[in-house]
């Protein structure tokens, strides 16, 4: 198996950052969707809040990112992890960070601050001066790997958890 180098980890990130920022740009269109179906957007919004403040927690706290279990799931298959305890870190902190600012961007727009909102977005636009290099192939294009609300399930688990540890 391959093993992980630094243009597949610049590959890695700029997929994901255009993904993030693809479900941002989406948000009005799921907000509209979600009051639609269950007339208030009470819950969303303390969803978002919530695991905002959890990824937070990530990074204050001498834990691992959240995202280290997704990252290691789409790149295990691909390459050759081993020694790669340095770059899974940077690419789940990343990842995490990546969730925070669509959190952000979800609560700015629920809000009505629709100037933070696309401020948020634009902010989140993958970088285009990135070329990966020429053997590359392109991708198709991937979805976080959980939702927003199967994330904040699992993440709430995770944190009430190490919250105990910590008291």
């Amino acid at each position: 198996m391959k093993k992980l180098e630094q243009d597949d980890i610049d590959r890695y990130l700029l997929k994901i950052q255009a993904d993030f920022y693809a479900a941002a740009k989406k948000i009005p269109s799921t907000v509209r969707s979600t009051l639609r179906e269950s007339g208030s957007l009470a819950r969303e919004k303390r969803n978002a809040h919530d695991f905002g403040l959890l990824l937070d927690g990530t990074f204050k706290q001498d834990v691992e990112p959240l995202s280290t279990d997704s990252v290691i799931e789409q790149l295990g298959s691909q390459f050759d992890l081993t020694g790669m305890a340095d770059e899974i870190d940077y690419l789940a902190s990343e990842y995490d960070l990546l969730w925070r600012h669509y959190c952000d961007a979800h609560i700015a727009f629920m809000d009505q601050r629709h100037s933070d909102y696309r401020q948020i977005v634009n902010s989140m636009r993958p970088e285009s001066d990135y070329v990966p290099g020429q053997a590359a192939k392109p991708e198709e294009p991937q979805t976080p790997a959980l939702s927003l609300h199967a994330f904040v399930r699992r993440c709430r688990l995770w944190f009430y958890g190490t919250s105990l540890r910590l008291l």
